[in-house]
């Protein structure tokens, strides 16, 4: 399931925005 590895960047991408 590569979408859990997309969720944990996206979260990342989040908290970095």
């Amino acid at each position: 399931m590569a979408s859990r590895g997309v969720n944990k960047v996206i979260l990342i991408g989040h908290l970095g925005q």
